[in-house]
């Protein structure tokens, strides 16, 4: 329950809920992400919802290629994408934006966010990730060099979305940017 939800004040929150409350506070339009998830519980294809949304295109391509793995990657794969491109890097990723961030002021929620991220991920997670994925390819050298190229694949599409949202920075964009869409 520790890797999506926590306990908050006197309830329970996602920790996808406690990104957006983050966002609201920090005045962050939320139109694109709040299409998007409509559209998702709508039914809509996730291909179908990013391109109908208008999600960035950075955000898309990242999106589209996490997507692809949960759809036809084999669980060690999955697993190794899950291990090696998300808890493994969040704690040393978040700890830089959390650094940047307090400096600024206004988004103590969306620090919160990150801050628990680091937390569970650097203490807990990451171990457990990794003897899944331990557990899951054992000596099989086969399942290990695929597990290599699924991870390579998954810190490329996290090193665009970066780059994509960097350049959307440099150019002044509040959003990413019509340019940076994905075409209807």
């Amino acid at each position: 329950m520790v890797e999506e939800s926590d306990q908050l004040g006197g309830g329970y929150t996602s920790h996808f809920e406690l990104y957006l409350a983050g966002m609201t506070k920090a005045g962050a339009d939320r139109s694109v992400i709040d299409r998007f998830i409509g559209m998702l519980e709508a039914n809509e294809q996730v291909s179908t919802a990013l391109r109908a949304a208008r999600v960035p295109h950075p955000s898309a391509e990242f999106v589209s290629a996490t997507w692809a793995f949960i759809e036809s990657a084999p669980v060690h794969c999955q697993a190794a994408a899950f291990a090696f491109g998300r808890e493994d890097l969040i704690p040393e990723m978040f700890s830089q934006v959390v650094a940047v961030n307090k400096q600024v002021g206004g988004l103590e929620t969306f620090l919160d966010y990150l801050e628990r991220h680091i937390e569970v991920d650097g203490e807990e997670h990451t171990p457990m990730a990794m003897q899944m994925l331990a557990d899951l390819c054992q000596d099989d050298e086969d399942k290990w060099r695929e597990c290599a190229r699924t991870v390579n694949a998954a810190l490329v599409a996290r090193s665009r979305l970066w780059d994509g949202i960097q350049s959307a920075i440099c150019r002044g964009e509040a959003a990413f940017g019509e340019d940076t869409r994905i075409p209807a």
